[in-house]
């Protein structure tokens, strides 16, 4: 009986002192702390897997940290997720406990479960002097997590333009690919983080690299119609002409989307008008196949064949009246699309009409052709 009344006794006396460590470390009482650190196991965890140490770097108090490390903490030890107390340190933008962990020996490569290196943590968070320390002490600028994703992109994906300077200037790889085929600019693209794309070009990032689909920078920003990144990649120097695997251009997505803003910062910037894509279609044809009358007529404001057929003989005509847009239709037809064209089936602009039984459109044909005839013979 006696030896389980001590056996108690300790166990209650251990569970005081170390909520009692516990609690000095929360108040920042160091007096409290070098008191008792003696008096328990430095490397204790409550049942949330927070130990001694965490809560120090939790609350950025250097001196207790410095404490714990002279009384034998484990500065390698990891919680649940595999997190260091250098992760944890890099996290929560604690410069100088960065540095008390590192002189200590805590490994700058260290990678948590999802595979984050403090580096990756720093730079998600945007400590840009911790960036700066990691780097001076060996971390490894291009390390990749569980997802492929490295400092750079998380600073691009988080809109860190200072640490992303920094990066570049330390001579980060500013052209590798998560698992996802994103590259640090076309996150920047989707993010809308326009400064940071701005670096990324500065710095000389390819601007031809392609994902999985195919797609380039500049076919990403034409097909999301971010007008200000298509600009600055023209700027830049991106290929206008492009292709995805399907054969499209930025100029085709943008014709899809109908952004006519896109439409004309392409076309002055000298985009062919004329390519194909895999179907044979021009801009003009898919522009026309959406029924978008906005971007037809920008399309037709440049220099383009209006009578361009895709790999079924088909014209621009011939799909407004197909697909029913009769407001491109009567565009078209004003604006001296071949009416007397066929395609690989024999089927004229007519011919489709009748099909569709649109007799609107039907009169207004054989009005114009008729006119066309008339002054053919003349």
């Amino acid at each position: 009986m006696k030896l389980y009344l001590l056996v108690v006794l300790s166990f209650s006396l251990l569970y005081c002192n170390t909520y009692t460590v516990k609690g000095a470390i929360i108040q920042n009482n160091q007096n409290l702390l070098k008191r008792y650190i003696k008096k328990v196991d430095v490397n204790w965890e409550d049942m949330n897997g927070h130990s001694f140490l965490y809560d120090a770097i939790n609350q950025g108090n250097t001196e207790i940290v410095n404490l714990l490390i002279e009384n034998q903490v484990d500065i390698h030890s990891q919680d649940r997720i595999g997190n260091s107390a250098l992760h944890l340190a890099s996290c929560f933008g604690h410069k100088e406990i960065v540095i008390s962990l590192i002189k200590a020996g805590a490994s700058v490569n260290e990678r948590n479960s999802f595979g984050f290196s403090p580096l990756i943590c720093a730079a998600h968070n945007g400590h840009t002097e911790i960036v700066k320390t990691l780097l001076q002490h060996g971390a490894n600028i291009d390390e990749k997590d569980k997802e492929g994703s490295n400092s750079l992109l998380y600073a691009s994906t988080m809109g860190r333009p200072e640490v992303t300077k920094i990066l570049i200037e330390k001579k980060a790889n500013l052209n590798l690919f998560d698992k996802y085929t994103w590259n640090a600019l076309t996150i920047a693209i989707d993010k809308d983080r326009l400064e940071i794309a701005k670096l990324l070009i500065d710095a000389k990032i390819d601007l031809e690299a392609k994902d999985e689909d195919g797609l380039t920078a500049l076919i990403d920003a034409s097909k999301k119609n971010k007008t200000d990144f298509i600009q600055l990649l023209v700027s830049g120097g991106a290929d206008l002409n492009t292709k995805d695997k399907d054969g499209m251009t930025p100029l085709m997505y943008a014709a899809k989307k109908n952004q006519t803003q896109a439409i004309e910062i392409l076309l002055k910037a000298k985009a062919n008008p004329e390519i194909k894509d895999i179907y044979g279609r021009t801009a003009l044809i898919i522009a026309t196949q959406e029924g978008h009358l906005e971007s037809i007529k920008t399309l037709l404001s440049f220099s383009i064949d209006i009578n361009a057929k895709d790999n079924y003989g088909m014209t621009a005509l011939m799909y407004s009246i197909y697909k029913d847009h009769n407001s491109a239709t009567e565009y078209l037809i004003e604006t001296n699309a071949n009416l007397f064209a066929r395609n690989y089936k024999d089927t004229s602009a007519l011919d489709f009409a009748i099909g569709k039984k649109n007799d609107k459109i039907v009169e207004l044909l054989r009005k114009k052709m008729a006119l066309l005839q008339k002054m053919k013979q003349k």
